[in-house]
């Protein structure tokens, strides 16, 4: 049967802490609105190119290797007569043809321009989802250094606590103190107790309770 010591051991060794640095990284390479905002950034930069691309000169290039008999159609536009034989024959024919467009009354233009419009406002929402992501994780780690700030006050008062109780027995065991002081100073020890509990329990940004500020799942 296994035990749970293992388990337990694991779990220590892959608790570490986590570096602004490193949460930010997180939030910017694994949040999923920051990938979607960076691929649509890139499709809008792919289709400012495919908008471009009618403007461009046009080559084409084709060629055409038979090997065939004398037996050959005639083929249309061709001013060439072939005798048919029986004969085998290597044919070889290339064309290469260019184009240019000179006017479209604007349409290649205007789309191109439409294109770079929209690539620069998909590179902008991506610049603004990603600050956005950003600014989120800032903000968690910090609420999360301030709720570690606040549990250790919470325990530092506790200890003080209990010892300004060893002290308030002493006296009462001394008959300098009356018992309501011993009773009043365990009631307030008990209420730090229990809110330094609530500190070091209370989920914070960083508890894997709801969704991670990094990666957003």
């Amino acid at each position: 049967m296994m035990t749970t010591a293992p388990i337990i051991v694991l779990l220590a060794l892959s608790a570490r802490t986590v570096t602004l640095e490193e949460a930010v990284r997180a939030a910017e390479a694994q949040k999923p609105e920051v990938r979607v905002a960076q691929a649509n950034a890139a499709v809008g930069v792919a289709r400012t190119v495919q908008a471009r691309a009618p403007a461009l000169p046009q080559i084409k290039v084709e060629g055409e290797y038979d090997r065939t008999t004398g037996n050959r159609r005639q083929r249309p536009g061709r001013n060439t007569l072939v005798d048919n034989s029986w004969n085998f024959y290597n044919w070889f024919e290339g064309q290469v043809t260019g184009t240019q467009l000179i006017w479209d009354f604007g349409k290649t233009l205007n789309s191109w321009r439409a294109a770079e419009m929209r690539a620069v406002a998909l590179a902008d929402t991506e610049r603004a989802t990603r600050l956005e992501a950003v600014g989120t994780v800032r903000s968690a780690f910090f609420r999360a250094r301030a709720a570690k700030a606040l549990i250790g006050v919470a325990r530092q008062t506790l200890a003080n606590q209990e010892r300004h109780l060893a002290q308030i027995t002493g006296f009462v065991q001394a008959g300098t103190r009356p018992e309501i002081d011993l009773a009043q100073s365990r009631a307030t020890r008990r209420n730090y107790a229990s809110a330094a509990w609530k500190s070091g329990h209370r989920p914070t940004a960083w508890s894997c309770r709801g969704t991670c500020p990094c990666t957003g799942t």
